[in-house]
């Protein structure tokens, strides 16, 4: 019984974290039209790191005693980077197709841990790797419609996510939650703050008041997920990140008219049946 009621509580914050990430995405989108995405990321990390500060005073001093101080920069680097061209991504191409295509982050994480921490991978999950790229090829579909941009984009995102998940797998035997918290907005606001200046433009007060909800909801779908993992294991609450898609869709149809293709359904369910079995069978692997 115990299980079953953990299962529930780590499924319900899973279903918090996809619908607070739906309506990031889209507020961003619609906060995007008349301020450029660098200034944009600059002003959500600056939001999501004041939120943090309250962990000064629960931890204190001890969140400024990094042991990997390095690491926790080049987290703070990959995530600016993840950030703006996710953000890029959400202006430039359909909300819907931007989140199917961010499902490949685990397929390709599990290629930078075959490379970087040189964990074996077996047949099992190479195949769901490919069968992922093969998801990839059908929302894209090279050579009957142009690959844009912001197609580009997103996957450079999905690729910087994944170099942030197997990173995070190493900065967790050193540091803190709230060491790695505090220390990813620390890093992210002088790293956004460069790029920002070359297209500054102060925005409004109703566009300030948006970044500031964008901010919280930034910090809430982060604590959400946080807790859906540790309330349940990885396979029950896995699955239910396709809901991201779910809520997004009828979201985005409201705010921009969008509908996706056929095409971006079934590629995000291949990329993400993909996914899922990585994920399980990498549980299945450290459970044994």
């Amino acid at each position: 019984m115990g299980t079953i009621n953990n299962n529930l509580v780590g499924v319900s914050w899973m279903l918090a974290f996809t619908f607070l990430a739906a309506c990031n995405n889209v507020l961003f989108k619609y906060i995007g039209s008349g301020i450029h995405p660098f200034v944009l990321t600059f002003f959500v990390a600056v939001f999501s790191t004041l939120i943090c500060l309250p962990l000064l005073i629960i931890y204190g001093k001890a969140v400024f005693v990094p042991k990997r101080l390095w690491l926790l920069f080049v987290r703070g680097a990959l995530n600016a980077i993840a950030t703006l061209t996710f953000y890029f991504s959400l202006m430039a191409i359909p909300v819907a197709t931007a989140t199917s295509l961010t499902f490949v982050t685990p397929v390709l994480a599990v290629i930078l841990a075959a490379i970087i921490l040189k964990e074996k991978v077996g047949w099992r999950r190479w195949t769901a790797v490919l069968t992922g790229f093969a998801g990839v090829l059908i929302i894209l579909r090279p050579g009957v419609q142009p690959v844009e941009l912001g197609h580009l984009s997103v996957l450079v995102a999905a690729l910087a996510f994944s170099f942030i998940f197997v990173l995070l797998r190493q900065l967790g035997k050193f540091d803190s939650i709230p060491t790695i918290t505090i220390y990813l907005g620390l890093f992210m606001v002088p790293l956004t703050l460069v790029p920002a200046l070359f297209y500054w433009s102060w925005p409004s007060m109703t566009e300030l008041l948006i970044l500031m909800v964008v901010g919280v909801v930034s910090s809430l779908l982060h604590f959400c997920l946080a807790a859906a993992l540790k309330a349940s294991e990885t396979p029950v609450v896995t699955p239910v990140d396709y809901m991201r898609l779910v809520w997004v869709v009828p979201i985005a149809y409201i705010v921009f008219g969008e509908i996706p293709d056929i095409f971006t359904w079934i590629g995000s369910i291949v990329i993400f049946g993909s996914a899922t079995y990585i994920s399980i069978r990498n549980y299945m692997i450290e459970r044994n």
